[in-house]
């Protein structure tokens, strides 16, 4: 099982980075990224609205804006780069012909590791070049890599159930469209039922542990290493859910 893992995730890996349509995406995300590090990261108002508490310097406030732009902006590239884990493949037949070869949880799980992978290596870049911009500009030195450490690895945390999600859903569906367009759907029911039960009925509050993301609003209160503390949440997350694919996997028709 996990030979076969191997050489599906080094496929996927050699697909996204050594393709032309995934240098084409690379090229894309990094520009992307280049305006909201010059227009949002390293915006000095952005910056001095940072009210968090314990970002009393300039790299506390700088990694601390940085934070809260890629907790939402990872999340939502998942919603895009994750979508196409195995639904393609099962419309197209690929799935039937790969399980002769490997089980399906193999397959499963494999995928989901690619897309782990590609978005730390995203990360890692965003989190580098958001450091090396500080230190180019003069803002930062190299003794505040560990903001940018602690910053990156939060945000890879932040993703993991947002990867998981749209595992499930694309060994649900037939299409990457489909997958984001029902993720999109599924989180917003999810968190208005959710909201409104915690306003009506006493302690159902503890339902957001189900829905991803519904930590941000806890985590932009905090900063440095205090973030981990609410690191079993996506933990906790990333696993329901990799259960709940990995079901509808063995049962759906391939």
């Amino acid at each position: 099982m996990f030979s076969a893992m191997k050489i599906i995730i080094s496929l996927e890996l050699e697909r996204t980075f050594a393709s032309r349509q995934g240098f084409i995406y690379i090229l894309a995300f990094a520009f992307f990224w280049y305006l909201l590090l010059k227009y949002a990261v390293f915006n000095e108002t952005l910056m001095m609205m940072n009210m968090v508490a314990g970002a009393d310097g300039i790299a506390d406030k700088l990694f601390a804006n940085y934070f809260k732009v890629g907790m939402y902006f990872f999340p939502l590239l998942c919603l895009f780069i994750a979508a196409n884990q195995t639904g393609s493949d099962r419309e197209r037949g690929t799935l039937r012909f790969m399980t002769l070869y490997c089980s399906r949880d193999a397959i499963f799980f494999a995928r989901f590791l690619s897309q782990v992978v590609i978005h730390y290596i995203l990360i890692l870049f965003s989190a580098l070049s958001t450091l090396l911009y500080g230190l180019y500009g003069g803002d930062l030195s190299f003794q505040d890599i560990s903001h940018s450490l602690i910053s990156g690895a939060n945000l890879a945390l932040i993703v993991l159930p947002f990867i998981a999600l749209m595992a499930a859903l694309s060994a649900t569906v037939k299409s990457p469209r489909q997958a984001t367009f029902y993720a999109g759907i599924i989180w917003s029911i999810a968190s208005g039922i959710i909201s409104l039960m915690g306003h009506y009925v006493p302690g159902a509050e503890i339902l957001n542990m189900l829905v991803p993301g519904m930590q941000f609003s806890q985590l932009t209160s905090l900063n440095g290493s205090a973030m981990f503390s609410l690191a079993y949440i996506p933990l906790v997350q990333c696993a329901v859910l990799l259960l709940l694919g990995r079901e509808i996997m063995r049962r759906r028709s391939l």
